[in-house]
């Protein structure tokens, strides 16, 4: 029988949304990791994708998704990565409802389209 891995020993690589950019991201506790990039962000941040991986995942799609690289890890929304959230949606363990994960805000300019 396998043994069920607490949260805490689990690495979460997560792809949050803040204005035109995407955080590529990897955290033992990721909702903690995302409001506290909320609180020093202007745009509401908007999570995309959380998955368990190994912690050499995030730069492997760092690596992946060079060419949309803006800053750091944020890239820019291209196509590559929206495709990869897409096709990954099955396997996000976020507890928000897969509709959350693709919510569209009031705002236009802040619409998210997978």
């Amino acid at each position: 029988m396998a043994k069920k891995v607490p949260n805490e020993e689990k690495t979460f690589i997560y792809f949050v949304r803040s204005g035109e950019f995407i955080k590529i991201g990897q955290s033992k506790r990721w909702k903690h990791r995302v409001a506290n990039m909320q609180i020093g962000s202007p745009h509401t941040i908007i999570t995309l994708l959380v998955l368990i991986a190994e912690p050499k995942l995030e730069s492997k799609l760092h690596n992946w998704f060079r060419a949309d690289h803006f800053r750091g890890e944020w890239f820019h929304s291209g196509p590559a990565i929206l495709a990869y959230v897409r096709e990954h949606l099955s396997e996000c363990v976020s507890k928000l409802d897969k509709h959350d994960l693709q919510v569209f805000p009031k705002d236009e300019r802040d619409e998210v389209v997978l």
